[in-house]
């Protein structure tokens, strides 16, 4: 809150040096050019302070529409991560949980939120790089529950599956960093991932 009043504070005194110097420069006129050059070193001084003031100022709004855009991209990215690990109940098989699984939007998201905290930093981007990997695990083993050409056991689909549920929990953990549930959302269930398939 200090940069205002100071701001303000300098334009005048500019005005009044400049005053006083051109009044020099009419009652001592040999000294006319130091007056002059001292003049215009503080008056592009005053201008340099306000831009770089300015340019502070719209850094700061962009950093803040960043982070407000982060959070409501991670936000989206962690519902739908729960949305998905809590579909899990409603498929029999692993291979039909798979096929229902849309992870187009959901990994632009993902891409997203990595872009936007990279360029934040500290820990937003931490997190952010943990649940990227985490999806992209996910995604993998998603990917090979939905292969039809891929022979699996039973075992094999389950084991498969709980390791997709397990990696897009993790994700969802680490999206809750940087977008916590609000008060309506309600947390997934703690313990172990139930597998049906």
């Amino acid at each position: 809150m200090w940069r205002v009043p100071f701001s303000l504070m300098v334009g005048p005194v500019v005005l009044v040096l400049a005053g006083i110097g051109i009044g020099l420069v009419f009652q001592a006129p040999a000294h006319a050019d130091v007056w002059v050059t001292a003049i215009a070193t503080a008056a592009l001084t005053y201008f340099a302070w306000t831009e770089a003031l300015r340019n502070r100022e719209q850094d700061e709004a962009r950093e803040a529409g960043m982070r407000h855009r982060l959070e409501s991209v991670a936000r989206l990215a962690r519902r739908s991560c729960d949305a998905t690990i809590a579909a899990d109940g409603y498929y029999a098989m692993g291979r039909e949980w798979a096929k229902a699984v849309r992870f187009g939007p959901l990994q632009e998201q993902f891409l997203e939120v990595r872009t936007l905290a990279a360029q934040l930093g500290g820990g937003r981007a931490d997190a952010a790089t943990r649940a990227f990997e985490a999806f992209l695990s996910a995604a993998d083993r998603v990917n090979l529950l939905a292969d039809a050409r891929a022979a699996m056991s039973l075992a094999d689909s389950a084991a498969r599956r709980h390791e997709a549920l397990g990696y897009l929990r993790d994700a969802a953990d680490a999206l809750h960093e940087i977008a916590p549930r609000l008060g309506d959302e309600h947390p997934l269930p703690a313990g172990e991932i139930p597998t049906v398939g």
